[in-house]
């Protein structure tokens, strides 16, 4: 008679054991670590991405600076008091009076 209950009890309870949940929820299961997957990857990938465009600020910077302080040299190599002293070594002067303006005459 117990024998008889208990696998009544079986008969009932069968489709909730182990064994059934897994073979009908396979599908289910390979799903979700697909998606796990594709979770990792695309955090790895954005955090990739994120150290990318870190790298390409910290260039743009730095070439900003370069080309801040290649400004600064040139304005103060053009000024007039500079060249100056830059064509000394050439025997060339300031003008002391302003250029003639030549004019020719059209037919």
């Amino acid at each position: 008679m117990w024998q008889q209950i208990i696998q009544k009890v079986q008969e009932i309870f069968a489709p909730f054991t182990l064994q059934y949940i897994w073979i009908a929820d396979v599908r289910y299961i390979f799903f979700i670590a697909l998606l796990a997957i594709l979770y990792i990857a695309n955090s790895r990938y954005a955090e990739n991405n994120l150290q990318h465009l870190n790298s390409l600020k910290e260039n743009l910077k730095e070439s900003r600076w370069r080309y801040t302080a290649s400004q600064k040299r040139l304005m103060n190599k053009s000024r007039q008091t500079e060249v100056a002293k830059n064509v000394v070594d050439l025997d060339l002067q300031e003008l002391s009076k302003p250029p003639k303006k030549i004019i020719i005459p059209t037919q």
